[in-house]
């Protein structure tokens, strides 16, 4: 269906004898007509709400891309003589620029003090005119009142202006063709306008799981059986779907909403864009400078996202309460998001068997890290690879760094550039190997945890004391190996027997850290006492005492 976007908002200056009586009014789009294949026309209307005011000047903004008037040429005219205005000036101001890939159109009028009361009032009947044939019989004309139109008001005491209630679209068609490609599985997901039936998940999604709920987030994730436009969800789909127009969904489409800004609250919330794209770079926030970090979309793992796609849904974390406002695509930044990833910061590669694959990456002491966390840990088996921070960048100021696994198929090859590694599965005391920029390896056992260690090369053989000490119900052990060899780490009761062995493996020069649970061989829980763990590594022997309480 052809589309144009019309804008409409009124710059006022107001003579109100009280402040607090604050005048509201509506604008209006009617009477569209397809004078011929190139040239439509419409009227404008305005009127007063609660009490009549003066207005001064006003101005009409339009936006459209250059692809839905067909690769052709706009010009935009008053009709002299249409407007029921009685303080117009003789001279009516067009223009129509190009501005980031669009056109923005305005039309100012600049009145001596016009009365508008509850009496609608014509601003003026306006062509539209195209240097080659319009792709549809319909054109759809609707308010977008949002992003950088607020900043033209004047008039301190007249602010419902900026409320796109106060804006109505009386055009036809009022729905929109929509296409959504769904996943197998759990994806991200949300609506853009409304469904003509209503807004249950069932009507929505045909083909999700009966047996998942869908999820919306707000301090953790909560059941939904309805939805809205402007949040995201989780919804786990059975096969693929293409949800579609005229197939899934009603063939005379989505209907229009109103698209005002986002209501958000303090951490991690789900949104999701309205009818058009918007660029994550164009995204602003009221108050000011509430996003934290990026916004993140999921597939087959979350990523940066560039661009909000209607239909789909998006993570944003917001440091407190309050607005999320998507800009008018008129007015928005192009370009990719810069996430700051540095090209010499160390980098880990870990790609599993089915071909997905993340990136995470060792930065420089003292770089704030927390502006790469990401979203909540999706749903169990869904596939996610992170620092235990909670991001995909840790610093160097620790020398040990925990990467976890979920939903992942082994084996995993993992690489490394820009930095050299020790890398070995801590929970179960498997060493796999020292990489170095450039270096490969596979890992064929299942983990859920991986350890990452600088490759510092010790001067000595070390056995530290374990932490925490007491402990209840793990401990730490750290030890260090100068040379390549057999090195054993066990564990003995006060009797000198044999309780459990948590290390004994060809030991590559480097720094390690096993865990013990308190358990023995047998996997049981051993009783409160004191225990000795002992390294033998050569001719190198150290033992220490470690206390357990329950």
């Amino acid at each position: 269906m052809f589309k144009i976007i019309v804008l409409f908002s009124a710059i006022v200056i107001l003579y109100c004898a009280e402040i607090s009586a604050q005048p509201q009014y509506q604008m209006s789009v009617a009477n569209v007509e397809r004078v011929s294949n190139t040239v439509y026309e419409f009227d404008v209307f305005i009127k007063s709400v609660n009490q009549n005011f003066h207005l001064t000047s006003y101005q009409c903004a339009l936006s459209f891309s250059q692809s839905v008037i067909n690769n052709g040429s706009l010009n935009f005219i008053y009709l002299q003589g249409t407007s029921e205005l009685l303080y117009l000036p003789p001279l009516t101001a067009v223009g129509l620029i190009s501005t980031y890939g669009s056109y923005v159109l305005t039309f100012a009028s600049f009145a001596e003090s016009e009365l508008i009361t509850q009496s609608q009032k014509k601003v003026g009947r306006f062509r539209l005119t195209n240097t080659v044939p319009f792709t549809n019989n319909e054109i759809n004309i609707r308010w977008r009142f949002i992003g950088l139109i607020n900043t033209i008001l004047t008039g301190s005491t007249f602010q419902d202006i900026t409320n796109p209630d106060n804006h109505l679209n009386l055009s036809n068609p009022t729905s929109f063709s929509l296409t959504v490609p769904v996943y197998d599985g759990w994806n991200l997901v949300s609506i853009p306008g409304l469904h003509p039936i209503n807004q249950s998940i069932n009507t929505w999604w045909i083909n999700r799981d009966p047996n998942a709920g869908v999820y919306a987030i707000n301090g953790g994730f909560q059941s939904v059986n309805t939805v809205e436009p402007g949040t995201g969800y989780w919804l786990k789909n059975i096969g693929y779907t293409i949800y579609n127009t005229g197939d899934e969904w009603p063939s005379e489409g989505i209907q229009y909403i109103t698209n005002q800004p986002i209501s958000v609250f303090q951490g991690w919330n789900l949104i999701g864009t309205y009818d058009y794209t918007v660029n994550t770079a164009s995204i602003t926030t009221t108050p000011a400078g509430l996003q934290s970090g990026f916004v993140y979309s999921y597939n087959s793992g979350y990523r940066i996202a560039n661009t909000l796609v209607p239909g789909y849904g998006y993570f944003i974390y917001l440091s407190s309460g309050g607005l999320v406002n998507l800009p008018d695509p008129a007015f928005q930044k192009s370009g990719i998001v810069n996430n700051n990833i540095k090209s010499d910061w160390g980098k880990i590669v870990i790609t599993d068997n089915s071909g997905k694959s993340s990136e995470l990456y060792l930065a420089p002491q003292n770089t704030d890290v927390s502006k790469y966390f990401m979203p909540p840990v999706p749903f169990e088996g869904m596939y996610d690879i992170r620092f235990s921070n909670g991001g995909f960048v840790e610093s160097l100021n620790s020398e040990f760094h925990k990467i976890q696994l979920s939903g992942v198929e082994f084996p995993l090859t993992v690489s490394v550039s820009n930095i050299e590694i020790n890398i070995f599965d801590e929970a179960k005391g498997n060493i796999y190997s020292r990489l170095s920029s450039g270096d490969e390896i596979r890992i064929v056992n299942a983990t859920s945890t991986l350890t990452v260690s600088l490759n510092t090369i010790p001067g000595d053989y070390r056995l530290e004391q374990n932490f925490p000490n007491p402990f209840n119900p793990v401990t730490q052990i750290k030890f260090s190996v100068p040379e390549d060899g057999m090195v054993k780490v066990k564990v003995f009761n006060l009797l000198g027997q044999e309780i459990n062995t948590l290390f004994n493996e060809e030991a590559l020069k480097g720094v390690y850290v096993i865990n013990w649970n308190g358990t023995d061989y047998l996997g049981q829980n051993v009783s409160s006492g004191v225990y000795i763990y002992r390294m033998e590594a050569g001719q190198f022997i150290k033992s220490m005492k470690m206390v357990l309480l329950k």
